[in-house]
This record gives structure tokens, C-alpha cells and sequence, in this order.
């Protein structure tokens, strides 16, 4: 379901002021992009991606206008994708298994040259 342009209503703005079904048939490909340059994953750019686009309506319902689409959502896409790879490096990194054994000592060489 579309939300439709600009009404008015009273003489004050109801409803964002594009469509935000063209905005996401016309720019999805390059937020996409963006975010999968920026995170190198797919799935969090597929995430990124839903959620620039989730904060653009945000955006639009609170009344902001856009003069230059393409750029004010490749700002918010850096913006999301900033955020998650900040998130992303708090996170502990996974052990692996071979980092779990036993590291041998100096004994061992000695006991083998011995």
C-alpha cells in the first residue's frame, strides 16, 4: 500500500510529501548497494536497507521536505550503517576451538632436543 503525495488539509500538510512506494522503487538498488559496500554482509545490509527506509517515512510523516532524495537517503544509509559497525565492534569475537588448546612451552622443546 502507497502513501499518496501531499494533501492538505485545513491549510497545514497531512502525509508525507512523495511517495514513499516510488522512493523505495527508485533508490532501493543504490541504498542496497551503500550498505552492502559499508557492511560487507548481506543480511545486514538487507537490514540496513529496511531500516533507512523505515527511518525515511519516519522522516517524511514528521513533515521533513526533500529536495534531493538520492542524497538524504544515502545520508541516513551511511548513518544506519555507522551505527551498526559500531555496534557490531563492541561485541565479543567468537572463540574457535583451536584457540582452545594447549599452547606448548619451552619444556617441550627442551625435552625434545634432549
Amino acid at each position: 500500500m502507497a502513501i499518496e503525495p501531499l494533501k492538505q488539509v485545513g491549510g497545514r500538510r497531512s502525509g508525507p510529501p512523495v511517495s514513499t512506494a516510488d522512493l523505495f522503487e527508485k533508490y532501493s538498488r543504490l541504498v542496497y548497494g551503500l550498505c552492502r559496500m559499508l557492511l560487507r554482509d548481506p543480511d545486514d545490509a538487507d537490514d540496513a536497507t529496511q531500516a533507512t527506509f523505515i527511518s525515511a517515512y519516519t522522516s517524511l510523516l514528521g513533515g521533513n521536505e526533500v529536495r534531493e532524495p538520492a542524497a538524504w537517503l544515502a545520508t541516513i544509509a551511511r548513518h544506519e550503517c555507522a551505527a551498526r559497525a559500531q555496534a557490531r565492534m563492541r561485541e565479543p569475537l567468537p572463540l574457535i576451538d583451536a584457540d582452545l588448546g594447549v599452547v606448548p612451552g619451552p619444556e617441550v622443546e627442551f625435552e625434545r632436543r634432549a
